[in-house]
């Protein structure tokens, strides 16, 4: 079964200026990774929610490009 993780706060300390918070987050996404269809659908919700912040929005396209390619 498909689980939808929200994912904004991980989006959100990827692009920290702390090193260590940036790649505590880029390990969960990592993590997160490892179930393609619970991390592509959290980062379709993540990025269709007008509501959560532009730049997180971004990455999550970003992600979702690179996944899928």
């Amino acid at each position: 079964m498909t689980q939808i993780v929200d994912i904004t706060q991980l989006l959100q300390a990827a692009q920290s200026t702390d090193a260590n918070a940036r790649q505590q987050a880029e390990a969960g996404l990592k993590q997160l990774e490892l179930q393609p269809d619970s991390y592509l659908l959290s980062l379709a919700v993540h990025l269709g929610n007008e509501g959560n912040p532009v730049d997180t929005r971004r990455l999550a396209g970003a992600a979702t490009l690179f996944t899928v390619l």
